[in-house]
């Protein structure tokens, strides 16, 4: 139950402060509600009812706060208001067209009034939190500073290993992350210091995070990490040493290669043995993550420099001409596939493209943008082109394979669902040249969902070019 104001407070409000004095003898909050006094009992009053009946609500005395710190200067020139209002939109209905608005607002520094739902937003929607704390800059993290629910929002203070020590495994990860992107020799010793005392899943947490500025001074406590009790550990120290040039992994993985491949006469023979020595095991080729041999060869492919293949022979120039014997010619494609995507050479991404044809996503990628290009040119007159390299052909697409794709699309026979991501990245890629002519699509074809498929298409390439208005 509430009690009741004291009585001379009350029978003070009642009488009129013309007639009575006003007593703060009594209250629970005399203290606060005297540094209120003005003068002037009426407003005296107010502030000393609306100060108690804080403290009978909350059963807490009140304090003085010291007024916090102004927020920092942002010296970005501030968003126009429609590009504001275009984000507001945006985040309104979690838009896949936000990482091409934070692209294009590069820069820019968010209104005031923005702040609060840009954090909030970043809390909700991971996929683009990066491009939300970026653009609330450092007003947001003064912000997110203040309310416990944005502390995921606020880059770690690597000056203050208070969160190392004391913080939850999802803190010290985040606190060690950002101590290996400002100083990556001290991330490394703090690691190999505290090894014995981390958690085998804190331990296979923090060696993946040696991926970011990995160098050869790390090589040490990755060795180090392969003999770790703990498989998962030993996965996450494997998965690192792949992507280490000149690794003393990588040469056992490539003299591996030497052993299990013959070439001769343009074909290549392989031979995985049924059993692996000791050090293989150690290297991540045990019975339990490497059950058969295609998958034993793909790690070892992934893993060898992909230049130890010239030593048999197999150059890029050659790769094309190359066949391998059975039973192990689809386990090696996807072995050099593997192994590009991991390595990201682009000579031997042509030449798959060139053996094969079409290429995993994970290959495309690593294309020459005039290689993309070139084989998308390539495409047959109305037929779709391959849509691996869509996806790799980054925007802005040339009007002349935006147009031939959308006119692939406009004549394919396939069912309608089969065509949405091609549409998807046309709408998302095409240059804004191509929206008359999208839009004209969609009110030529007879097919109710195509048309819906080719209008939608039409109006993310007209939100796009409003987009880049706004923000020019």
């Amino acid at each position: 139950m509430i009690r009741p104001y004291p009585e001379s407070l009350t029978a003070t409000a009642l009488l009129g402060t013309a007639r009575s004095t006003v007593s703060l003898a009594g209250l629970h909050t005399a203290a606060a509600a005297a540094a209120l006094d003005g003068g002037d009992p009426a407003p005296t009053l107010l502030a000393a009812a609306a100060l108690e009946s804080a403290f009978l609500a909350g059963a807490a005395a009140p304090t003085t706060a010291p007024v916090p710190t102004a927020t920092p200067d942002d010296p970005r020139p501030l968003l126009p208001e429609a590009a504001a209002t275009r984000l507001r939109s945006l985040l309104l209905v979690d838009s896949p067209l936000l990482p091409e608005w934070f692209g294009a607002a590069a820069g820019f520094r968010p209104p005031s009034d923005l702040l609060v739902d840009l954090l909030g937003a970043a809390v909700r929607l991971a996929q683009y939190r990066d491009g939300l704390v970026t653009l609330a800059g450092p007003r947001g993290q003064w912000l997110a500073a203040r309310n416990p629910e944005w502390a995921a929002l606020r880059a770690p203070d690597t000056g203050d290993d208070e969160d190392w020590r004391h913080g939850t495994p999802a803190v010290r990860r985040r606190w060690f992350a950002a101590l290996r992107r400002t100083d990556p020799a001290a991330s490394r010793a703090l690691l190999s210091a505290g090894w014995r005392s981390e958690t085998a899943e804190q331990r296979a947490a923090l060696v993946t995070e040696l991926a970011a500025g990995l160098g050869p001074d790390d090589e040490p406590l990755l060795e180090q990490a392969l003999d770790d009790r703990s498989l998962r550990v030993r996965q996450a120290a494997a998965g690192v040493l792949r992507h280490l040039p000149g690794s003393a992994f990588g040469r056992r993985m490539a003299q591996r290669l030497r052993e299990w491949i013959h070439v001769a006469d343009g074909v290549v023979t392989v031979t995985v043995p049924e059993r692996l020595d000791d050090a293989a095991l150690r290297d991540g080729l045990d019975d339990r993550t490497a059950t058969t041999a295609d998958v034993r060869l793909t790690r070892v492919t992934q893993a060898a420099p992909l230049a130890v293949w010239a030593e048999f022979g197999v150059t890029p120039e050659d790769l094309p001409n190359v066949s391998v014997a059975a039973p192990f010619a689809e386990a090696l494609e996807h072995a050099w596939s593997a192994a590009v995507a991991a390595q990201g050479d682009a000579d031997w991404a042509v030449a798959l493209l060139r053996r094969c044809g079409s290429v995993d996503p994970q290959v495309a990628a690593h294309l020459p943008r005039d290689v993309l290009i070139a084989r998308l040119r390539a495409t047959r007159d109305g037929a779709l082109p391959d849509p691996s390299l869509l996806a790799a052909l980054a925007a802005p697409w040339p009007l002349d394979v935006a147009a031939a794709v959308m006119a692939g699309a406009y004549a394919s026979r396939v069912r309608t669902a089969e065509l949405r991501h091609t549409v998807d990245l046309l709408a998302h890629r095409a240059p804004f040249e191509l929206e008359s002519a999208l839009s004209d699509a969609a009110t030529r074809t007879g097919d109710l969902d195509r048309l819906a498929l080719f209008a939608a298409a039409a109006d993310i390439l007209t939100h796009r070019r409003h987009l880049h208005q706004e923000l020019t």
